[in-house]
């Protein structure tokens, strides 16, 4: 209320009486359209296409008026816009210009309901929802979105009678208006125009105020002035609206906050990020697009040679993954190091989550541990560990080269019952807690003794089960305890200055607090994160415990976790937390990278990968049955991120042998040990899944090999059950072909897919050759026979297309590709049995760009090998 302002201008208050002073005035109750007074003055804020590069706007409660052409006709409706707030929010990207853009994160707002609500969806939820299809006309949503965009149904919810209604379907956006929402946008009331009061169209244009929609309609859990009710979200262009059945009829439909969310997200959050360079304008709902089959008369060949150009990836070894992960440090290079408790030992990995290495085994020589707990790292790279039941601390250089140790078993100065945690001051000073004894000992950075404080009780500076350690820029030391479930501050000698927590879920309260790690988010500020292990999540403070926030719930999926215990930041404001629970390593680099898990050195390896896939963005999506996860690379085979777990859930995964993206950007995983199909978002969230194990229509016994239509069609080979089966790109089953034999239009065991115009080649593997068929499964042709000569084949896995549409076979039992034409006439072929360079053992996966560049996944040498042509 200290901010409130009138309408700065007469053009804007003439905006704003429009549909806001009836309801200023007392006159109609109802939704405010853009709040009730403006929350800023008069701003001028940058904009290329303004005059001098800067447009005059003002912040309102649910919006921000602007001018941006005060040359145009003052008497247009569109004189005055309300920016697309909603998809810069959403998309992250700033917008400067007509063609300018800045790019953030997104806003971690919530859209609707309370602002301290933990549950309900954020701005960033929706990221992922940008693309999802239009729901079917005039059906009943009960579709419902969870924080993290995750989609489920709740028939439930159809009584509330809100409808899929107006599609919107243009360039970039296909959505359909929710019904409560379109007859809010047609709705006629009291307005204020031309000096008086009459009964208009609230909206000139129904798209005025919201812009068109950007999302479908979704029904979320929020909580409303702290009770959880269940609101029917879509977001707009302009706008996020919410209609929630509980208000009073006039009351139902009311458009968000969007002005002072996007306030606050641009003049808030972003100053705390490295502001990053312009970039090119991009669309408000990006679809991304794949290069066009080449449909010349006279089509190209591809070249008669091909010599191999590099190969990424290496044998992924199960013996190092890890256990359960304790204590978390970055070093001076940023190379991430994690104490694993259990198996006694130490792992490093580069700032990417790229396995280097371990060191350590059970023991009590130099190097060996008995569980030890946590790591520090000195000024000088030197990296410090807890060897708890051996009762010391062990020193070592960045690589892991064995430096020094001190302490033994006993309650004098510089022993230990059981060394617990550690942390080391800009002035050298060692901290390690002895969680038996529940007191704090310092240390110079040779172990020789400098002093202690502490004692068992639950007063300030006595402690019950010491947890983590960690050190602020001024020095002053935070201690957590697991049995008072608290935080203590003290100076750097020990002087006790606050404390806070207790026992409970509530936000601030922890149930066994862990470790603790200081943060500098922006320049000057830190926060305190803290591992509120049994509550399964992280909470953050101020330096003086005030202002909790809390991320995560129980779970394996991203932001849940299961015993979080460790906890550190690096560069960039990164932060890493490991988790007991889960074996695991959350990431999020803050950087402008995606956040991402580190479960062991899989991270760029494989065991056993089977599909290639170039994307949308000419990446190679990789797709490895035995780690049950896909992982993305650039063309030149640097990892860009990895994801999938093992499991039945719908976010995880259970053999993928294939992967393939369809033109509006979604995937669709083979997982072919759930027996099913998972339709993902193209940054890897979960959207849907069909199928279940059987010989029905539409389940699978081993779905393996993908392709897509110029229509969107998902043809998939269904390899157990001898056939193919085609379905819409909502699982819908269209048409299905084959049976087992060796006739025309049988298969034995077939494997890989490809679609070339109208025509569908099957890789028949057992029946050693390939399969042409119509789009509609009618048998054409066939070409192959078992053997070794050119043209022969030996279990031929997976089929790609080239250039001039000509086929690239991956000829498995005979470790090496092959090319034929359109027709099956053999062309070239390249490679051979061994593991060095452009050799094979068992070549699965191909894929093909568009300069003819080769992909092969060579399972058993567990690395992707690259080939160009020989001109």
């Amino acid at each position: 209320p200290g901010l409130a302002a009138p309408p700065a201008n007469e053009h804007f208050e003439r905006s704003w009486a429009r549909t806001d002073r009836p309801v200023a005035d007392g006159i109609v109750s109802r939704t405010w359209m853009w709040g009730p007074t403006g929350n800023t003055g008069s701003l001028m804020e940058p904009y290329a296409e303004a005059p001098g590069g800067q447009r005059e706007v003002q912040y309102f409660d649910k919006t921000r008026k602007e001018i941006t052409a005060p040359e145009a006709d003052p008497n247009s409706i569109w004189y005055v816009t309300n920016g697309l707030l909603v998809v810069e929010l959403i998309t992250g990207n700033l917008q400067l210009g007509h063609d300018t853009f800045e790019e953030h994160d997104p806003a971690t707002v919530n859209v609707a309901g309370d602002v301290d609500d933990t549950d309900g969806p954020t701005y960033q939820t929706y990221t992922g929802l940008l693309n999802l299809p239009p729901h079917p006309q005039d059906s009943v949503i009960t579709q419902r979105v969870s924080r993290d965009g995750t989609i489920t149904n709740d028939p439930s919810l159809a009584v509330h009678g809100a409808t899929a209604a107006e599609h919107v379907n243009v360039p970039g956006i296909n959505h359909r208006v929710a019904s409560p929402f379109w007859t809010f946008m047609n709705s006629s009331g009291v307005v204020f125009e031309n000096g008086t009061f009459a009964t208009a169209s609230l909206f000139e244009n129904p798209y005025y105020a919201t812009g068109l929609p950007i999302t479908e309609a979704y029904w979320a859990e929020v909580r409303v002035a702290g009770t959880p009710q269940d609101v029917l979200t879509q977001c707009f262009e302009r706008r996020c609206l919410t209609f929630n059945p509980l208000n009073e009829p006039a009351w139902q439909v009311e458009a968000g906050n969007v002005g002072l969310h996007y306030h606050y997200w641009r003049y808030v959050q972003i100053p705390g990020e490295e502001e990053p360079e312009p970039t090119a304008t991009v669309d408000v709902a990006p679809t991304a697009t794949v290069e066009p089959t080449q449909t010349a008369t006279v089509e190209p060949s591809p070249a008669n040679e091909y010599a191999f150009l590099d190969a990424f990836g290496s044998e992924h070894n199960a013996a190092n993954d890890i256990g359960h992960p304790a204590g978390l440090a970055v070093g001076l290079d940023g190379r991430l190091y994690v104490v694993d408790i259990v198996l006694h030992r130490v792992q490093m990995y580069t700032a990417d989550g790229i396995f280097i290495g371990s060191w350590g085994s059970f023991g009590s020589n130099n190097s060996e541990f008995n569980e030890p707990v946590d790591v520090a790292i000195d000024r000088h790279g030197n990296v410090y560990i807890t060897d708890g039941l051996n009762r010391r601390v062990q020193k070592f250089s960045a690589t892991g080269a064995y430096i020094t140790q001190w302490g033994s078993e006993g309650s004098g100065d510089g022993e230990f019952e059981f060394s617990t945690s550690i942390a080391i001051s800009d002035d050298d000073i060692v901290y390690v807690s002895d969680s038996w004894l529940n007191r704090i000992q310092m240390f110079d950075l040779d172990g020789g003794y400098l002093g202690q404080w502490g004692s068992s009780g639950t007063g300030d500076g006595e402690f019950d089960g010491l947890g983590g350690i960690a050190i602020d820029s001024n020095g002053n030391v935070y201690v957590t305890e697991l049995g008072n479930h608290r935080v203590q501050k003290f100076e750097a000698d020990g002087t006790f200055l606050t404390t806070w927590g207790g026992f409970g879920s509530e936000a601030g309260e922890f149930i066994y607090p862990y470790f603790i790690a200081i943060i500098e988010v922006s320049d000057g500020i830190e926060l305190v994160y803290v591992t509120d292990s049994d509550n399964h999540r992280i909470q953050w403070f101020t330096t003086d415990g005030k202002h909790p926030a809390v991320m995560g719930s129980q779970g394996d999926g991203p932001e849940e976790f299961s015993l979080p215990f460790g906890i550190t930041g690096g560069p960039g404001q990164s932060l890493y937390v490991g988790e007991y629970g889960n074996r695991r390593i959350q990431v999020w680099p803050n950087d402008g990278e995606e956040h991402f898990v580190i479960t062991g050195d899989s991270r760029g390896r494989f065991d056993y990968p089977t599909g290639v896939t170039l994307n949308n963005d000419g990446n190679l999506l990789v797709a490895d049955p035995e780690l049950n996860q896909i992982q993305e690379f650039t063309p030149a085979g640097t990892l860009v991120r990895n994801w999938g777990m093992l499991g039945p859930e719908v976010e995880k995964l259970s053999g993928p042998f294939s992967i393939i993206q369809d033109d509006d950007g979604f995937l669709y995983i083979a997982d072919t040990f759930n027996y099913r199909i998972v339709k993902q978002t193209s940054d890897g969230a979960y959207v849907m899944h069909w199928g279940t194990e059987g010989s029905g229509n539409g389940q699978f016994l081993m779905a393996i090999g993908l392709a897509l239509d110029e229509e969107g069609h998902l043809y998939v080979v269904d390899q157990f059950n001898h056939r193919v089966q085609v379905f819409t790109a909502n699982g819908i089953l269209l048409r299905q072909w084959g049976s087992q034999g060796n006739g025309n239009g049988q298969f034995n065991d077939p494997f890989g897919i490809a679609i070339h115009e109208d025509r569908v080649y099957v890789a028949d593997t057992l029946n050693h050759r390939i399969q042409v068929f119509d789009l509609e499964g009618n048998y054409l042709a066939q070409w192959g026979s078992f053997g070794f000569q050119p043209g022969q084949v030996n279990s031929p896995t997976q089929v790609a297309v080239g250039i001039g549409g000509y086929l690239y076979v991956s000829d498995t039992g005979n470790d090496r590709v092959q090319i034929f034409s359109p027709d099956g006439v053999f062309h070239a072929q390249f490679g051979g049995t061994g593991n060095g360079e452009g050799e094979m053992n068992y070549p699965f996966g191909i894929a093909v760009d568009t300069s003819g560049n080769v992909y092969v996944a060579d399972a058993n040498n567990h690395r992707v090998q690259i080939f160009q042509p020989v001109q």
